[in-house]
């Protein structure tokens, strides 16, 4: 899917990095030969990114040790992309697919119930393989998804929700009108009855669901954590005026600490123009370990560790004031006037930063 060393002449303001530092550099294009501009291009566990310029270009600098790569590409009309083994200090060029195709619908269950929050995406045959990917999305509050840029007329989809997945083969893309059952499939044997606490956490998650829906367009509750990092205490009072991005996250979790890298580089785009960008880790967090996992990914954004809740099931105080039971989980946005948004997902999250400052 890349091609490399293109005349070194071509690329503009080349700097030299120190020495035990690497680089990578090049350019992005289509199929055709176009640059692909504003595309995202990161390197894989190291945090660093950058975005292409008009011409596609782009340089990644400080790659500490690493000979080898995995590089990262995302664009709003190409999709998204990885690839892999790239060596650095040198030139790789990146060449990307006008994948066209989509596929919406939505996930209910058995009884026909839509779904909210169903993880939905593309199954590959080849993780280990370089090239275009499909990532995944979620459905909202009416069970709806879409996902663009696919390649394929059929595909194979994922579809889970709360521990409940199952793979739908052969399934034509183009569509709109495409419907996806998730149900618990029935045992070969008779399931042990659940314990008193796992009555109690299915309960919370329930009660937690409905507060998460109930709190869009209501004044945004208070953030009852128990430390801060990265910044003094603060109050939700105090940013008043201000657009807030809410990450309910945990370090230990994948997915969590892949939309760290969103949040840092929404923070590096909008921070300077007055969004507050807040990660809420989950209750327990042992701070030390939280300390070095931020500085080792370059977390510039504020981030606090929650208070332990009372209730079973509860991911901490904040958490339940929310209604936030999962991480990962959702984005949770409140506006100028302190109002909550709720249903906002990585790929929908920087529109709804647009639409409220533009407010």
């Amino acid at each position: 899917m890349f091609t490399a060393q293109v005349d070194m002449q071509q690329l503009k303001d080349i700097v030299l990095p120190e020495a035990g530092r690497r680089y990578l550099e090049g350019r992005v294009t289509d199929t055709d030969g176009n640059p692909v501009a504003r595309a995202r291009v990161m390197m894989r566990g190291g945090d660093k990114m950058t975005t292409t310029d008009a011409e596609g270009y782009y340089r990644l600098d400080e790659l500490v040790a690493a000979v080898e790569v995995e590089v990262n590409i995302d664009h709003k009309d190409y999709g998204y992309y990885q690839f892999r083994y790239i060596p650095t200090n040198q030139t790789q060029n990146f060449v990307l697919i006008k994948a066209d195709r989509f596929l919406a619908g939505k996930v209910t269950d058995a009884d026909g119930n839509s779904i909210q929050g169903a993880f939905v995406s593309v199954e590959s045959d080849d993780e280990e393989a370089s090239g275009h990917v499909n990532v995944g999305t979620r459905t909202n509050a009416q069970g709806e998804f879409r996902l663009n840029n696919l390649l394929d007329e059929k595909v194979a989809l994922y579809v889970s929700r709360g521990g409940i997945y199952k793979i739908f083969k052969d399934v034509e893309t183009n569509r709109d009108d495409a419907v996806f059952v998730l149900k618990e499939e029935q045992p070969s044997e008779p399931p042990k009855p659940p314990s008193e606490e796992e009555i109690a956490k299915r309960e919370y998650r329930t009660r937690a669901d409905e507060r998460l829906k109930s709190l869009a367009g209501k004044p945004a509750p208070g953030l009852d954590v128990a430390q801060w990092l990265n910044c003094e205490p603060m109050k939700l009072a105090e940013m008043k005026g201000k657009v807030v991005v809410l990450d309910f996250w945990s370090s230990k979790k994948v997915r969590c600490v892949e939309a760290t890298r969103l949040m840092n580089a929404l923070q590096n785009e909008y921070g300077p123009k007055g969004v507050v960008f807040i990660g809420i880790h989950e209750f327990p967090a042992e701070v030390d370990e939280l300390k070095k996992f931020i500085e080792e990914k370059g977390i510039t954004y504020k981030i606090a560790v929650d208070k332990e809740s009372p209730e079973i099931g509860a991911k901490g105080m904040t958490f339940d004031k929310y209604g936030v039971a999962w991480s990962p989980t959702l984005f949770i946005v409140i506006d100028k006037e302190g109002t909550v948004h709720t249903d906002i997902w990585d790929s929908s999250l920087e529109e709804k930063i647009k639409e409220l400052l533009s407010k």
